[in-house]
């Protein structure tokens, strides 16, 4: 037979349907299972874009930001960053991969008329990790092109969606019960309304409300048990909306919060007709947020209808808490989001001196006390219209991760153009009206960790070799964009693999077979992949609610952007002398137990390898089976004796203890090698004081004497997008509003300011009096950052 607490619950109507198999049975498993699900670091992605509304001929230029939700820092594993692009209608264009370091990332969507023609679009970010989760945590932002093409026809009438949601998910008989309102268009848009009425059976008005600027209210009423009520709201177009509220239950408990200065009270409420089913039963109260939680464990006081629960804010979770009664089986009953601003991680910027010089304006701007911070700018004209996101990176962190529906604009709510308190107000209005959580219980509870969800790292080269093989042949390749030389082991299935490989969109790869016999290399006959491979989705209808309103009618000149594009200037000017001078100055140290050497033909000649010359500039050279080692020699060892082992890098960079691409590596490969066997050179946290050795290979066709016909080049088709430096649009005004309004001054993706340290801004001079910089980052320790500074020049 069922309790009584059984009974009651099914009484409250749960608000999701549980088909529990395996439930936890106590507190400790209700925590574990809670923290496990969160147990892999979660992360959250943010999209800077350098404007919204963008004219035909401009670019759009974005920066993107990777944040951890659990350290509440840059997220510091993740190196791709998967961007991609559909159109109004949901349809997927292109996408490309950014390269992340240290949770930053930047790029750009050359905006061709071929595909990109006026009308609006969506660009999302996500990454492997994200796309593997139950839940959506990608990014995603509307933008707009826009010419001078006539006026479109009206879409017709609004249509409305009246949504009533009692606070904690349930509405109870003869209890103080609060109701939040929220009314939304067919777009979900909020819908701004200046009365609305509460009528009870005789349509007689018992209370009233107006909404904020995104259509949320919120009321109070106590039902009665034979009571109907309903809602009416008269739009400020003369329209009426009404919807009757839901009847309410005649046993139950509801929720109650109030957020005050210093603390949060969390009220229970129930009726008498639920005292005789509660009595001495047990219930948790949860407090949770991104794999933390804290229950406490109650009991009704007797034959008393309310039990009140204050909490500091000090001992609350920074930003959204999640607010959780279970009942004694552990089934969530009753849910409310509140949000904490005590010791958020917030700070701010400001401006110093404006100076012009020639024809640029340089802005100072002052850093942080204590923190280096990574941001990035859009400079804009002060009128500008081309700029309205819906989050800023504080929203998109500390919001967007928690909530399932919309938010409308959510960088309002922490912008300092508005009051505190009004935001704060209408803050808990959007989480009263937003629901439960994004992470329902229904698999947050029964979750059962099958495998570990692995974050992209570069990407992984794989591939087949049908020619005939050898035992010992290794497959060579190179990537002459990003410095790629790798030698590797072809295995018993004709297969080979690279993981972790940093290589560029669109390069060129190009791979041979070295026989082991005699070093020579053959074409190959092979297919290759790279992986991730980039995959076509599809945006559904509910991720396609615009949030941009209509641009009005622009008359814009035919010639107002040229083409034109400045390409970065190449000085392909260089000398030997000034090359070795360079390499020799960049050693760790110069001592006279080291040597440059520039490899010229009768070098080569004499030695063949590279470990050939290795070993007759004092240091001990052993091959193995599987790999290379190396020992320095200094003037203390014996011939026989195994000295400390040298840093090794190729190509400027650290390799590690595999040293197999030295095995066939030729000396007329290598362009110079620098070798000091000094226990002073080295350097790096595991060095033993063996020295250095620094390999430089050749590029190009020079790399490889003769072997054009030996290897097979190939085309990445996956890689990073290259990176590409901001140019201005040209305009052929910049004193005009189309400019004023719609215009783009500079860009800054990633400008990082030292700790109490201040850096200079240098802009064009386009003649404004006033400009405005939207400033987004973040420090290393996380404090985000989201500003919005009006400059004066005059």
């Amino acid at each position: 037979m069922k309790s009584t607490l059984t009974f009651l619950s099914l009484l409250l109507g749960l608000v999701f349907s549980f088909e529990f198999q395996a439930q936890p049975k106590n507190e400790s498993e209700l925590q574990n299972n809670y923290t496990d699900y969160f147990k892999s670091n979660r992360h959250s992605v943010f999209l800077h874009l350098n404007k919204n509304i963008l004219l035909q001929n401009e670019n759009l230029w974005f920066a993107g930001y990777v944040y951890d939700l659990q350290t509440k820092t840059p997220e510091m594993e993740t190196t791709n960053l998967e961007v991609s692009v559909f159109n109004a209608n949901g349809k997927f264009i292109e996408s490309l991969t950014l390269y992340t370091f240290q949770g930053k990332a930047s790029g750009y969507l050359p905006l061709t008329k071929k595909d990109y023609k006026p009308g609006k679009y969506f660009i999302r970010a996500s990454t492997a990790y994200i796309e593997n989760l139950n839940e959506d945590l990608s990014f995603k932002s509307e933008f707009q092109i826009i010419n001078d093409s006539k006026r479109k026809q009206p879409e017709g009438n609004l249509t409305y969606d009246l949504q009533l949601l009692p606070e904690g998910g349930h509405l109870v008989q003869e209890v103080r019960n609060t109701v939040g309102v929220k009314l939304i268009d067919q777009h979900g848009l909020g819908v701004e309304f200046e009365e609305g009425h509460v009528l009870d059976n005789d349509l007689d008005t018992i209370s009233k409300f107006r909404s904020n600027r995104f259509g949320h209210a919120s009321f109070n009423i106590q039902p009665d048990e034979n009571s109907t009520y309903s809602v009416k709201i008269y739009l400020n177009n003369g329209e009426v909306v009404e919807k009757t509220l839901q009847d309410p239950n005649r046993s139950g408990i509801v929720m109650r919060t109030t957020l005050k200065q210093d603390d949060l009270q969390i009220s229970l409420l129930t009726n008498e007709n639920s005292l005789p089913v509660i009595k001495d039963e047990k219930f948790y109260l949860g407090i949770s947020q991104d794999g933390n939680i804290k229950n406490l464990v109650f009991k009704f006081p007797n034959n008393k209808k309310e039990a009140i629960f204050n909490f500091s804010k000090d001992s609350l979770y920074r930003g959204i808490n999640r607010i959780t009664l279970f009942n004694k089986e552990f089934q969530p009953i009753l849910e409310r989001l509140v949000f904490n601003d005590h010791g958020l991680k917030l700070d701010h910027l400001s401006t110093g001196s404006v100076k012009k010089i020639n024809d640029s304006i340089q802005i100072e701007i002052k850093g942080i006390k204590d923190e280096t911070a990574r941001l990035s700018i859009s400079t804009l004209p002060q009128k500008t219209e081309a700029y309205s996101p819906d989050h800023s990176i504080i929203s998109a962190f500390l919001l967007k991760p928690y909530l399932k529906g919309n938010i409308e604009n959510g960088d309002y709510y922490f912008s300092d153009e508005h009051s505190a308190r009004r935001r704060n107000y209408d803050l808990d209005l959007l989480l009263l009206t937003q629901g439960w959580s994004k992470y329902p219980w229904s698999q947050v509870l029964t979750f059962k960790r099958d495998r570990t969800i692995g974050k992209n790292k570069g990407f992984d080269l794989e591939g087949e070799i049908f020619s005939k093989t050898r035992p010992g042949d290794k497959v060579f390749i190179r990537n002459e964009k990003s410095g790629l030389f790798e030698i590797i082991d072809v295995e018993d299935n004709n297969r080979f693999s690279i993981k972790n490989l940093f290589i560029e969109d669109s390069t060129q790869i190009s791979v041979g077979l070295l026989r082991n016999r005699n070093g020579k290399m053959k074409k190959p006959s092979i297919s290759v992949q790279i992986f991730p491979q980039k995959e076509r989705t599809r945006l559904d209808a509910e991720q396609i609610q615009p949030s941009l309103k209509p641009v009005p009618v622009l008359s814009i000149p035919k010639n107002f952007i040229t083409d034109n594009e400045v390409l970065d200037t190449v000085n392909l000017k260089a000398s030997k002398r000034s090359e070795k001078k360079k390499d020799f100055l960049n050693a760790p140290t110069s001592s006279a137990l080291s040597n440059y050497i520039e490899i010229n033909e009768t070098i080569a000649s004499s030695n063949y390898y590279i470990t050939d010359l290795i070993e007759k500039n004092f240091f001990r050279v052993r091959r193995t089976p599987a790999n290379i080692e190396i020992w320095s020699q200094t003037p203390f060892t014996f011939r026989d004796d195994l000295g400390p082992s040298p840093v090794i890098f190729l190509n400027g960079v650290r390799m590690g203890q595999d040293l197999s691409f030295l095995y066939n590596l030729r000396t007329s490969e290598v362009k110079s090698i620098y070798l000091n066997r000094s226990a002073a050179a080295g350097y790096g946290g595991n060095y033993e004081g063996g020295g250095v050795i620094k390999i430089k290979t050749k590029t190009g066709a020079s790399r490889f004497n003769n072997t054009n016909n030996s290897t097979l080049t190939l085309i990445a088709n996956n890689g990073y997008q290259p990176y590409k430096e901001f140019y201005a649009p040209k305009y052929n005004s910049y004193n005009n509003s189309l400019f004023e309004n719609y215009g783009v001054i500079d860009w800054e993706p990633d400008m990082v300011i030292a700790a109490d340290s201040n850096k200079i801004h240098s802009i064009y001079n386009t003649l404004q009096d006033s400009i405005i910089l939207y400033i987004e980052g973040i420090t290393q320790s996380g404090k985000l950052i989201s500003e919005k500074i009006e400059v004066k020049i005059n």
